[in-house]
């Protein structure tokens, strides 16, 4: 079996005192991992450490507290190797102060003005292609100034992108984009903006055969088109007038441009800051699809940034928990021989609460029928996990088998009973709901917060680095502190990494 040289994690600072942060960092090292990846910069735009450049930026709570400088110390107790994490193009702050560095969408929207899931999507993403903008003036100016005050090992990209959950096609189309886009793909002569340049003879059989004189793709009316016509022409237009709809190769590319840029500029800041420090990161899994859909063709990366931790958590890849481990370990071995080949290491990163699915979505989907007096939705969910209710809490598990067998089918019906239930049900056609007791709604609750130890499988997650260990990558990187705290897994970390 293959070792892991480094075991990293995502976590907070640890508290706001030098002895939290201490204990905080002993207690990682005491589980077994050697690399911290504390947050810094945070994805409200904050700061946890003290920066006379940009003071106004640390956190409210600090009250002169350091937690970078306290990090260093702690580092050099406990030997372990410490990369700052920044949270980059995901912000709140910078917005207050310059809206107008913001992505737009096609109507002039932010990120802010989005529904995400049914709820208001409250970050604000910067647009990574304005210069002047945030990249320049906000965000560059950051990594400088943590790396000339701070002797961490390395600084730690996440967000390194365009945004992803909200339809990743409609960004960015603000003033800037708009302009520089035609400009960098050189869609028109800026010397002759008006000028056609047909190609004198039309002598191949393919229309796109004739691109090298350079033509003017731009529509002559472009300077008078409104914002949304303009978005819908970089994503769905020709080149040429009458050819492929190919104008999104362009818009694409420049998305993947300047978020190459940036990790260059950074990384010339960081380098000039404290020569010999690291830069690492977390992208997504593939980089080609990442490209296409976020910005983020990591393959570019590779002399901007010394350490690739792929975010391979299982909310990325398809199916059930045995399905997860197979995909896991090719694109392991996919990031490992092709995609990050040309970095100095490569960890996988895993995400501790994904693993659960099985246990926590069904847990979750009941707690919510009890809220609702949905009795027949309980019966539905209730065999997936009442062996885990039961074991744990054996009294909830009775009350939660009287309320559903009060009104609903039994948990042993057929889901074809269930179905109609919860069918009618929504129809009205069912009496009143039966509403779940108090002690039923506050346990789920509790279950869901704090689950006792042992509630959820540890086999997941013993299995999961087992894995990581024999596709003989460097290491692996958790999320986070936190989920090792709710699902109780700092004594089976500590003893399956104590095998590595």
């Amino acid at each position: 079996m293959s070792g892991l040289k480094k075991r990293g994690i995502w976590c907070s600072p640890g508290g706001l005192t030098q002895d939290a942060v201490n204990n905080h960092t002993g207690r990682l090292k005491k589980a077994g991992f050697n690399l911290m990846l504390p947050e810094v910069k945070h994805g409200d735009g904050k700061i946890a450490w003290q920066s006379e450049r940009f003071p106004e930026l640390a956190r409210d709570n600090l009250n002169g507290f350091d937690p970078a400088a306290a990090l260093v110390n702690a580092k050099e107790i406990h030997g372990m190797e410490m990369h700052a994490w920044f949270i980059d193009y995901y912000e709140r702050v910078a917005f207050e102060e310059h809206p107008e560095w913001a992505q737009r969408d096609a109507m002039g929207r932010t990120t802010g003005e989005e529904q995400l899931r049914g709820q208001q999507f409250t970050a604000e993403w910067m647009c990574p292609a304005q210069r002047p903008g945030y990249t320049d003036q906000r965000l560059v100016p950051l990594y400088e100034d943590f790396a000339q005050r701070y002797a961490f090992d390395a600084v730690h990209h996440d967000y390194i992108r365009y945004p992803g959950d909200l339809a990743p096609d409609q960004y960015c189309f603000c003033d800037s984009c708009l302009e520089e886009i035609p400009k960098w793909a050189n869609l028109y002569w800026e010397k002759w903006p008006k000028e056609r340049f047909h190609h004198d003879t039309y002598d191949r059989e393919y229309l796109e055969a004739h691109w090298e004189p350079t033509p003017t793709a731009l529509p002559d009316n472009w300077d008078r088109l409104p914002r949304h016509m303009k978005a819908h022409f970089l994503l769905e237009g020709c080149f040429f007038e009458g050819g492929r709809e190919d104008m999104d190769y362009f818009f694409y590319e420049f998305r993947k441009h300047w978020v190459t840029q940036f990790a260059k500029d950074s990384a010339e800041a960081v380098r000039a800051a404290r020569p010999g420090m690291k830069i690492s990161q977390a992208v997504f899994k593939n980089p080609i699809h990442a490209g296409r859909f976020i910005g983020q063709d990591w393959t570019r990366f590779s002399d901007h940034v010394d350490s690739c931790m792929p975010m391979n958590y299982r909310d990325h890849f398809p199916g059930d928990y045995e399905i997860y481990l197979k995909a896991l370990e090719e694109i392991i071995i996919r990031q490992r021989d092709d995609w990050a080949s040309d970095y100095e290491e490569l960890l996988s990163g895993m995400a501790i609460n994904f693993l659960f699915y099985e246990e926590e979505g069904p847990l979750a989907a009941l707690a919510r029928a009890a809220k609702d007096g949905d009795p027949g939705a309980g019966a539905a969910f209730w065999p997936m996990v009442i062996a885990a209710v039961r074991t744990h809490e054996p009294a909830l598990a009775d009350e939660i088998e009287r309320w559903i067998d009060s009104t609903a089918p039994s948990y042993e019906s057929s889901m074809k009973d269930v179905r109609w239930y919860q069918s009618h049900f929504n129809k009205g056609e069912v009496d009143s709901p039966k509403a779940a007791p108090e002690s039923i709604k506050t346990g789920l609750a509790s279950l869901l917060k704090n689950p006792p130890e042992g509630f959820y499988p540890a086999s997941k997650v013993e299995r999961l680095i087992d894995m990581v260990a024999d596709c003989n990558i460097d290491g692996l990187v958790f999320f986070c502190d936190g989920h090792l705290d709710k699902y109780k897994m700092w004594d089976v970390v500590e003893a399956k990494f104590a095998q590595h």
